[in-house]
């Protein structure tokens, strides 16, 4: 290429040095995953980038420890990869993984919906309706819909109410981070940060995040950046603590009759589906976002 504009001579030599825009590195595979975002919204969380055209909503960062796709541990191929589907995060073991989930996203959301459900069940907070405040159960008969919305499992009294959490999804997941807070605080298992080993009250008082149910503490709000970027692996080392202190769940009820996915899909975790007609059963009651 020449040119005689000087101006134009600069841009060029900028533009070399610069290199592609790594935006445009995302168009791969007859995919065009749009600009590279970090993990739950919050910037530089990590280097695995997720992506996708549309624009994100609320959402937890990916609580799983393993590929959705492969079932491998995340880490066991190198650094994960990172995407954003339907407003919520996804990470994969590695880049060969993404067109197979791609291909049939709807069972593959399915299934991670019932690991999630099967994750946070024992640390749900509330045992009644985060929208409604129903109970979620009766003469000790479990009618609760487990609704997985933005990698966070809510339990609800009535499809209603999962039309109210898609209404108002800033609202509730507050409610229910609020809930989370309220429940496990006092007993909280840990005295240090599990990103940085420092004690918690080490930066003047500890930092608090809600991720997958879990209240985790940390020593100051840059941990947060640490725990984005590797969320499934902290939030193991919580789970072994809180088995030693012992999980908190305010009841006792166990079943996950339904589980609705992101899409609205309906699928049948036990051999019964509770009271169906629980929702025309419980009277009127308030489906607002607060």
């Amino acid at each position: 290429m020449s040119t005689t504009n000087p101006f134009m001579q600069t841009v060029f030599v900028l533009a070399m040095t610069l290199g592609t825009p790594t935006h445009l590195l995302a168009q791969h595979d007859g995919h065009d995953h749009g600009h590279a975002q970090d993990p739950a919204g919050e910037p530089g969380d990590t280097s695995a980038k997720p992506q996708e055209g549309k624009a994100t909503t609320v959402s937890d960062p990916y609580p799983l420890g393993t590929c959705p796709v492969s079932g491998q541990r995340l880490g066991s191929m190198g650094e994960p990869v990172a995407r954003i589907y339907d407003g919520r995060e996804v990470r994969f073991c590695c880049e060969g993984c993404i067109e197979r989930f791609e291909r049939n996203q709807r069972d593959f959301m399915k299934k991670m919906d019932e690991q999630i459900v099967r994750q946070q069940m024992a640390f749900y907070p509330l045992t009644s309706c985060v929208v409604s405040g129903e109970p979620l159960s009766e003469n000790g008969e479990d009618f609760a819909i487990n609704f997985v919305f933005g990698n966070r499992l809510f339990r609800l009294c009535c499809k209603d109410c999962v039309k109210a959490v898609r209404k108002h999804p800033v609202e509730m997941m507050r409610r229910l981070d609020a809930a989370v807070m309220r429940q496990q605080r006092d007993s909280y298992p840990l005295d240090t940060c599990p990103v940085s080993g420092e004690a918690l009250d080490a930066m003047g008082g500890a930092h608090d995040v809600v991720i997958a149910n879990r209240l985790i503490r940390l020593c100051c709000k840059s941990c947060e950046k640490g725990l984005r970027s590797r969320p499934g692996e902290i939030l193991e080392t919580l789970d072994r603590a809180w088995k030693a202190r012992g999980i908190p769940h305010p009841s006792d009820g166990t079943a996950h009759e339904r589980t609705h996915d992101e899409t609205g899909h309906e699928s049948h975790q036990d051999e019964h589906d509770g009271p169906a007609k629980h929702g025309d059963e419980h009277g009127a009651h308030h489906h607002g976002g607060g």
